[in-house]
């Protein structure tokens, strides 16, 4: 749910500072995968562990699976800006 609030954030930020939806399609994003294995981790933890049993490995685990996502994909954005500048 955390996900999908920041997700409604960030697009709304980016409406608000000129942005438009029709840009978004122009970004892709860089392992989405990721995300959704953090999502499956933590689904298949909280099913198969007993509360508290390995709860900080696999939010450990869960948390460096977003990071990279993140990096990757603002590695990406931030490319593209500089690429777009340089022209």
């Amino acid at each position: 749910m955390i996900l999908l609030i920041c997700a409604f954030l960030g697009t709304l930020l980016g409406l608000i500072f000129g942005g438009s939806l029709s840009g978004i399609g122009q970004n892709a994003l860089r392992g989405i995968w990721l995300p959704v294995a953090a999502f499956l981790l933590k689904a298949g933890a909280a099913a198969l562990l007993q509360p508290q049993l390995g709860a900080l490995e696999v939010c450990l685990v869960q948390y460096i699976l977003l990071f990279i996502f993140c990096c990757s994909t603002i590695g990406g954005l931030f490319g593209r800006c500089l690429y777009l500048r340089a022209r």
